[in-house]
């Protein structure tokens, strides 16, 4: 099971094998860089509520793994 851990900034600060494995070279990029390929944080960052409000949250996503076919996978935020 991949799993990483994402600062206040959206750093990925810590990824586990699996999670290398799948998306990649990780240090020092932003988890919207590794998951989504993007450049920007997302719309609806599930993250920045939980950082902002301290609420646990589970929910569905999509991304886009280093070989650039599409994953899903369900995120588990917790502050």
């Amino acid at each position: 099971m991949p799993i990483c851990v994402v600062d206040p900034q959206f750093r990925i600060v810590e990824a586990n094998e699996r999670f290398t494995e799948l998306y990649g070279e990780w240090r020092g990029h932003f988890c919207y860089e590794v998951y989504k390929d993007r450049n920007e944080r997302c719309a609806r960052c599930g993250a920045a509520k939980t950082f902002r409000d301290g609420k646990t949250r589970q929910r569905e996503e999509e991304g886009i793994d280093r070989q650039g076919n599409p994953t899903h996978y369900i995120v588990h935020l917790v502050p």
